[in-house]
């Protein structure tokens, strides 16, 4: 079975776009991808999808999923030689939540729909949350159904 959401690429974008966030924060970071780990994502992602029985189901269910992996695996670090002005350990749970959020921007929403997005006091909440606390893929999954309904 293969889902037909190319969160790889959209991985390695949000990614790159957070070194140039960090480096507009005064930050001079390279984020590390472990391809490895990467890989295993996508295998637990496929296997996740199937078990649960959500091989049609929409962006904002495949951003759950994907968002759960990511933080759960953690394909990502922060180069030790990067030189941080402030202490920072959640890169996995940022880039995975920014992950989600671009597969439901681009692929969940027609031209006309609003973009899903998550203020700075929640997204700050969410991370921290996802880093500390217990998830599961259908807790992620029904936050980015919620986050991409209508109403």
């Amino acid at each position: 079975m293969s889902i037909n959401v190319d969160w790889k690429g959209l991985l390695y974008r949000v990614a790159e776009d957070a070194e140039r966030q960090f480096a507009s924060r005064g930050a001079k970071i390279t984020i590390c991808i472990q391809r490895a780990v990467v890989e295993d994502v996508g295998l637990q992602i496929e296997r996740t999808i199937e078990r649960d029985g959500i091989e049609h189901g929409n962006a904002a269910k495949i951003a759950g999923v994907t968002v759960f992996w990511i933080r759960k695996l953690k394909p990502l670090y922060i180069e030790p030689t990067s030189e941080l002005p402030f202490d920072f350990t959640m890169i996995n749970e940022l880039v995975s939540v920014q992950v989600g959020l671009a597969i439901c921007n681009k692929y969940f929403f027609d031209a006309g729909r609003k973009k899903a997005k998550v203020n700075d006091r929640v997204l700050k909440d969410w991370l921290i949350s996802l880093r500390y606390n217990s998830h599961s893929p259908h807790s992620s999954l029904i936050t980015f159904e919620m986050l991409a309904s209508e109403k």
